[in-house]
């Protein structure tokens, strides 16, 4: 693709440089607004985005957002709360931490709600 822009004659090719840019700095403004209202950051906004594509997992977010495991978990973290405080009507309430494979698999049925509300599709049945 370079190649074939390198043959695009200068003015046009400066022109298309300038409409890049303007284009990326508007999308750019746009995600800004976009976390504004929605009350989030942008990373989590970015992860919000991966999620309305359908179900993931931790560890694929993890490389799409350049995060850490710790930094993923208090990201969705934070958006279940923030999900769980909006359907409540009611601020949430930050519960404490446990490990282990059973709380692991608690937590991933607390979250499936908010991905089946993000990426809007239905909620699997459990078998």
């Amino acid at each position: 693709m370079w190649i074939a822009f390198k043959r695009i004659p200068g003015e046009l090719r400066d022109a298309m440089d300038e409409e890049m840019r303007l284009m990326q700095a508007a999308v750019d403004s746009f995600d800004e607004a976009a976390a504004d209202v929605l009350g989030v950051n942008r990373t989590d906004l970015r992860c919000l985005d991966i999620l309305a594509q359908g179900p993931v997992t931790p560890s694929v977010l993890e490389p799409a957002l350049g995060l850490t495991t710790g930094s993923v978990t208090a990201m969705l973290d934070r958006l279940e709360k923030l999900v769980v405080g909006q359907a409540s009507g009611r601020a949430p309430v930050a519960a404490p931490t446990r490990s282990g494979r059973g709380h692991r698999r608690r937590r991933a049925a607390r979250r499936r709600p908010l991905v089946t509300k993000v990426s809007g599709q239905r909620e699997p049945q459990d078998t």
